[in-house]
């Protein structure tokens, strides 16, 4: 596993322009997983893929730095979800981090996300408490048959399909009004509340639209469950649909009418 921490570590090096006024920094990746129904929520992730037929397969994280696949859960042969949760997550990340920091070229510092520095504001419209607490969160899982030889793809959990097509795009395709899930793992209780605000320009002529995102996100230390739901949408003049307003709450169930998608 220690691979698998490791590869959430990137390094990013400042612009030369920067380096008299920034140290250069070892950012801990923020890595979502998009996830489903959960039964036993401080242990596993449990959930469900309508009419599964490929029998037993692991679900996997994609290692790039030591290009190993990490299994990091399984799905059955009825299609039955379950990703074990490690409540040292972060404590392992960590150590991972150390061991980087030794290798890395003189000079760069070790930085971790936060709570600020993952939600963020360019207008100042946001009021946090313990903004400076670490927050990470589990990889995006592929899933492959036993033997390795075929890719079923990756797994989003949303209530639209739409929706998960233009997670997995990167928003290349057009958005639908719906939610998303992600799980993610904190050191210590934090809050973030308020509404940001941004205009975004669609790229036809000076076509725009102001983008709002309203946060009322309460976590607790370990795991928790983060709601982004689509509210809103824009549609331009070339007829694509992107999302306007999201709405991002801390959830306790995960809500009857979500979706296991392999895309």
């Amino acid at each position: 596993m220690e691979s698998y921490y490791r590869s959430q570590i990137e390094f990013k090096k400042l612009k030369t322009i920067q380096m008299k006024k920034l140290k250069n920094s070892i950012v801990i990746a923020i890595i979502f997983f998009l996830v489903g129904p959960v039964v036993h929520a401080q242990n596993a992730i449990e959930g469900k893929i309508e009419n599964w037929t490929h029998g037993e397969v692991p679900l996997l994280f994609n290692d790039y730095i030591s290009k190993v696949k990490i299994t990091m859960g399984n799905i059955n042969a009825d299609g039955k979800v379950i990703i074990p949760l490690d409540d040292t997550y972060l404590s392992n990340l960590k150590e991972a981090a150390i061991k980087a920091q030794e290798n890395a070229p003189q000079g760069w510092e070790l930085k971790f996300n936060t709570i600020a520095s993952s939600f963020s504001c360019s207008d100042e419209g946001l009021v946090y408490e313990n903004a400076e607490v670490i927050l990470s969160g589990l990889p995006d899982l592929e899933v492959l048959s036993e033997d390795g030889s075929t890719s079923y793809g990756y797994l989003y959990c949303t209530n639209s399909l739409q929706l998960s097509s233009w997670l997995q795009l990167y928003g290349m395709v057009s958005a639908a009004k719906g939610y998303y899930l992600k799980w993610v793992f904190v050191e210590d209780a934090a809050a973030i509340k308020g509404s940001c605000n941004m205009l975004n320009y669609t790229g036809n002529d000076d076509e725009n639209y102001m983008n709002t995102t309203v946060y009322d996100v309460k976590l607790q230390k370990g795991w928790n469950i983060i709601k982004y739901e689509i509210t809103e949408t824009f549609t331009s003049k070339e007829g694509k649909i992107t999302p306007s307003k999201t709405e991002i709450t801390k959830i306790d169930e995960v809500p009857a009418d979500v979706q296991w998608l392999l895309l």
